[in-house]
């Protein structure tokens, strides 16, 4: 791995990362990134927002990385993904103390290596016609 140097015990440390950012208490969702888009998000404590604390999906969604992150605390999702293509990967973050931890609908992609703690439904649901590989 890449960054092993970065965690103890399991968690990450956040100040390794120089770019890192605090994203919270949004009455929203605190990542959206919509159709049409995609992003790498890596190594960012994503705490506490009102909605799915990242949510993603439909075309292009493919290409998006979540990797080495914190996502922690949200009323709805710690990740929301909706028609998730193949290539999107979801690897090694730590998501614990949402309502859910990770839910796919209708959704492709890879889920691998993340510790999912503490949620307080479902650490991984998966609706319709969802194919992950986790």
């Amino acid at each position: 791995m890449k960054y092993l140097k970065d965690y103890i015990d399991g968690t990450f440390r956040l100040k390794s990362f120089p770019n890192s950012n605090v994203i919270r208490y949004n009455y929203n969702q605190g990542v959206l990134i919509t159709e049409g888009c995609f992003a790498t998000v890596i190594a960012n404590k994503i705490d506490a927002n009102v909605k799915a604390n990242i949510a993603i999906g439909g075309d292009r969604s493919g290409k998006t990385k979540i990797k080495y992150n914190m996502i922690e605390n949200s009323k709805s999702e710690g990740i929301f993904v909706v028609e998730g293509e193949h290539h999107l990967l979801i690897e090694e973050n730590t998501i614990n103390n949402n309502y859910y931890g990770i839910v796919l609908i209708d959704s492709q992609g890879h889920i691998k290596n993340n510790q999912i703690l503490d949620n307080y439904t479902a650490g991984l649901l998966t609706e319709k016609n969802t194919t992950a590989l986790v």
